[in-house]
């Protein structure tokens, strides 16, 4: 086999022992070592390339008093790699791994600029480019060839080199060159520059800016027909959304109804296909929005698949479902290139429960299947369901599991408590105290009021949420008490459940769903317990004595025991429909045995069923108290309320009830005569007639004034015409109660506009002193209610309800309300404040030009409040940027997640550098290239491809030299 040593070069000499002439490997530096030494006064080098790792082989043979002139030419204008500018090629080279070897290059270069003993000029633009590389020593000597002034050129590369030592050749070369030089553009001060950002250390809040800028930089796509521009917010929230769908394959946003999580899904989804990152999507939507995300994804030229967000709990043995099998197909030919969006994902919280059974763990089974080939996900929800910590790592189950280079095994994503949540690598939070504190900041503010310039208008956002409680009186109270405490109302078996508790984890109970849907109608309206008792009067009981009442045990549960039959899933391990369904009354028997005999119940029950009967003439309490509050509002001004309800008869009933009792104003409902809901085309002019504004229609406050809806209409619908919600009926869930409050909490032309909330709740809650099952089972309800609201306020950071007082103001502007003891938010104050995405965009948006105008070659120290030293590099691979946090001493990578490295650069405008004493920018800069290092080996990339932007040494306090 021939030698693959590289040959010595030929070389010729003179007499006197100088080189007259080489050729081969090595020949620029040999003849570098030969002649630069005599160059005393003056070195001129006329070259394609110019590189600073090429003086720093040099330096040490050229003479320090010696004027250097550098003429940049390229006689290859058409090749087909583009040419970068010298002064990008020079910050390039200065921001790879092994820059730190090139300080003192940088020192002597810099010195020599500022000492006038240094120029170099861009003679590219000549009318005749120059191909001939040549170098005039001293006006005296002239050796020429093919060598650039490159370590390639120098050293690598198969080059030839020979000496003219003629007086007038080397004197018109020179005036050549002296003219060329003239002419060309000079470069020094631009060059300077870069060594300046180079040679110091700059200030750590630069970094942060560069960093954010750089991080959550959002990609220019082309919209067109209906697509919206998003707004500067929802820009930031999807470019973070696809940095994490890139470097995790998956992303969790929640996002508070009413900020545009469609506008921002969509614009995930245009940016991953502007980048080619994605050829389609695969939507998983309530129908009610199709439409919506069709605009928002076929303006950016994204294809996309719709399914209904319920399919996925559809069995495969019916083939003849086409839909189902469509999606299955979709899923089955996933790849990396296919994008899977589900919005309101929260539907899935019960993934992970035992109770679910394989019915229920369909979603789960079905898309881990698919992100196993590679398929991203993005999971858009207005509220984390939160009654426990499995509830969320449901929802985390659905991402692409995780496979960190630490851990050599695939692992779902998990936390520990719903506080940690919103702080996860592939969870962003964003709620409306997160847009207005950033309003705040960039000063969008009018008259005290922020705001969201949309299509070159302000929408207004709401500050204010007005929330109270409303009590009523139960019905038939003492009575039904003493009906529940005899069991009138309770099944001969109860169903088995499996429950989650934190503290316990899951457990096994029974549930009795009879005895839930009438407590349930007992707290709706008389028609629909009168329904109940009716149907549990035709309903046959065991046919033996009474025994005593078992007392419910495990249906009590309080805070964050969880009842999974309880929780209005879509599936039900005992193959019965979740109590929610099974309490709409039919007027027929219930299609199971009670526990107590009919002539036992008909005894205890009749009498309360004829006073129902009776009393439908006039109007419940609860009933009562809605007309007078809306009676209350309508004398302040024209009202537009939404009453929510949770059964069809209530509906119906409140429906009549309101029109009899206010006849000045316009009542409508989704429900129809029959008690069924109306048609989607029949509902959707209602909601248009109501809320005309909000359908960008003429407004006609006259029209209808009140709205009485399910939460089939809860989901999906604009309605900030409206400025009152009704919480008539309560449901367990808080998801329930976030969604019906976006409906109206959304921004709007009107200013200081405030958003009132009345929530109905029994008034013997507060009457501890009744006893009985009847009582405690409602107490333990409502408890379980506020239990999650209050979790899901302290993810969402806006509270809904006013637990423990009658009333309460709720600023969703104010400081304390976001996170209670901390300054979070306040950008830019506080040194050891809290993290948030929304801090984060706050300060971006605050000092945008400011950032977009920083070089992006920066580094620096500074002092941190840990244990430990630690690195942040921000680096450029192709189009990509990656954030890396590591530790210094051996390169080894810590985190790859941008958020992680945005925490740690966070800073105040006036934080100090780091004292060069403790670190010097050699010292970062080899910090730097050991990170680089290890990630580029991880990778299997090569370094000369990385440029590194940013890099921040984080110095302990402890640890600070003296």
């Amino acid at each position: 086999m021939p030698s693959r040593r590289r040959p010595e070069p030929i070389s010729h000499y003179l007499d006197d022992g100088s080189l007259d002439s080489s050729v081969g490997r090595n020949t620029g530096l040999k003849f570098v070592e030969a002649y630069f030494p005599k160059a005393r006064n003056e070195l001129l080098i006329a070259t394609a390339y110019f590189s600073v790792k090429a003086y720093h082989m040099t330096k040490r043979f050229i003479r320090k008093k010696t004027l250097i002139s550098v003429l940049i030419g390229n006689h290859d204008q058409d090749s087909e790699r583009l040419r970068q500018a010298v002064v990008d090629e020079i910050r390039q080279e200065l921001s790879g791994v092994e820059s730190a070897h090139l300080y003192e290059a940088v020192v002597d270069i810099h010195r020599r600029i500022q000492s006038g003993l240094f120029r170099i000029a861009d003679a590219r633009r000549m009318k005749r480019r120059f191909h001939c590389k040549f170098y005039i020593i001293h006006s005296r000597l002239l050796w020429h060839g093919s060598a650039n002034f490159s370590p390639y050129g120098l050293k690598s590369q198969f080059e030839q080199a020979a000496i003219i030592n003629k007086p007038k050749i080397v004197k018109d070369w020179t005036a050549w060159f002296k003219k060329e030089a003239a002419t060309a553009i000079d470069l020094n001060a631009e060059i300077l520059k870069v060594l300046e950002d180079y040679l110091g250390m700059a200030n750590p809040f630069d970094i942060y800016l560069k960093a954010l800028f750089l991080l959550l930089k959002g990609k220019d796509i082309q919209r067109q027909l209906n697509a919206y521009e998003p707004v500067y917010y929802q820009q930031r929230l999807a470019t973070c959304a696809v940095h994490q769908i890139t470097q995790l394959r998956g992303s969790l946003l929640v996002i508070a109804t009413g900020l545009g999580k469609t506008i921002v899904g969509a614009e995930v989804a245009g940016i991953l296909h502007a980048e080619k990152e994605i050829q389609h999507v695969v939507l998983l939507a309530p129908n009610a929005v199709h439409s919506a995300w069709k605009d928002q994804l076929e303006g950016r030229g994204v294809s996309c698949r719709m399914y209904d967000y319920k399919l996925l709990f559809k069995p495969t043995r019916k083939q003849k479902r086409y839909k189902i099998a469509q999606l299955l197909k979709q899923l089955e030919q996933a790849d990396d290139k296919v994008l899977l969006i589900i919005d309101e994902s929260h539907v899935y919280r019960n993934q992970l429960s035992q109770s679910a059974g394989r019915k229920g763990r369909l979603p789960l089974k079905r898309v881990s299947a698919a992100t196993e080939k590679g398929m991203r996900v993005l999971l858009l929800t207005g509220s984390a369901y939160c009654t426990n910590r499995q509830n969320l790592n449901s929802l985390l189950s659905l991402l692409p599991h995780r496979n960190p280079s630490s851990l050599l095994e695939m692992s779902p994503w998990q936390t520990e408590s719903h506080t940690a949540f919103g702080k996860m690598p592939p969870v962003v939070v964003f709620s409306y105290p997160h847009v207005i504190e950033i309003a705040r900041s960039r000063g969008d503010v009018d008259a005290g009021y922020p705001y969201v310039e949309y299509k070159g208008k302000p929408r207004y956002i709401p500050t204010t949420i007005e929330t109270e409680f409303v009590s009523f009186d139960v019905l038939e109270e003492s009575a039904m008490a003493d009906a529940f405490e005899s069991g009138c109302f309770n099944q001969e078996k109860r169903s088995p459940f499996v429950a989650y508790d934190d503290d316990e984890g899951e457990f096994e109970g029974a549930t009795d769903s009879i005895f839930n849907s009438t407590l349930t109608a007992l707290l709706s309206s008389p028609l629909t317990l009168l329904r109940c008792i009716e149907d549990n009067l035709k309903t046959p009981g065991v046919p033996t004595e009474p025994t005593l009442f078992e007392e419910l045990k495990v249906d009590s549960q309080i805070g964050e025991k969880t009842v999974v039959y309880e929780q209005g899933d879509m599936f039900n391990p005992t193959k019965s429909k979740p109590y929610e369904k099974e309490a709409q009354s039919t007027g027929k028997a219930y299609k199971t045995v009670l526990k107590r005999d009919p002539i036992t119940r008909l005894n205890s029950l009749d009498k309360i069923r004829e006073r129902l009967k009776a009393s439908q003439a006039k109007p419940d309490d609860k009933a009562q108290k809605l007309i007078s509050i809306l009676r209350s509002q309508k004398q302040k001004g024209a009202i537009k309320a939404i009453v929510f309800v949770e059964r069809h008869i209530t509906a119906r009933y409140l429906t009549r009830v309101l029109r009899n009792r206010l006849r000045s104003c316009r009542v409508v409902c989704t429900i129809s005569e029959n008690e069924k809901l109306k048609s989607a085309a029949v509902r959707s002019q209602i909601l248009e007639d109501f809320s005309p504004l909000s359908h960008d229609l003429p407004s006609d406050e006259a029209k209808n004034n009140i709205l009485v809806c399910t939460d089939a209409d809860g989901i999906g619908v604009n309605l900030q015409d409206a400025n009152i919600v009704v919480n008539y009926d309560l449901l367990p869930g808080a998801d329930v109660l976030v969604q019906r409050l976006g409906r109206v909490l959304r921004a709007t032309p009107k200013r200081g506009r405030a958003i009132y909330v009345f929530t109905f709740v029994p008034a013997c809650l507060d009457e501890l002193q009744k006893t009985g099952i009847l009582y405690k089972c409602m107490r333990d309800r409502y408890a379980r209610i506020f239990a999650r609201h209050n979790k899901s306020s302290e993810i969402l950071k806006s509270p809904i309800l006013p637990i423990g007082t009658q009333s309460k103001t709720i600023f969703l502007d104010e400081k304390i309300d976001i996170d209670k003891g901390m300054a979070a938010y306040e950008t830019l104050v506080a040194h050891n404040r809290k993290d948030s995405f929304a801090a984060y965009i706050s300060d971006l948006e605050a000092h945008r030009q400011e950032a977009k105008a920083l070089p992006e070659m920066l580094h620096s120290a500074r002092e941190y409040e840990g244990n430990t030293p630690q690195m942040v590099v921000v680096l450029r691979h192709g189009r990509n940027y990656h954030a890396l946090v590591s530790d210094p001493n051996s390169g080894r990578i810590i985190s790859e997640d941008p958020l992680d490295a945005i925490r740690l650069l966070a800073c105040p405008p006036d934080t100090p550098r780091a004292d060069t004493f403790s670190i010097d920018v050699p010292g970062i800069l080899e910090s730097a290239g050991r990170t680089i290092v290890q990630w580029s080996n991880h990778k299997g990339i090569k370094t000369e491809a990385i440029e590194r932007l940013l890099a921040l040494y984080l110095l302990p306090v402890s640890k600070k030299s003296s």
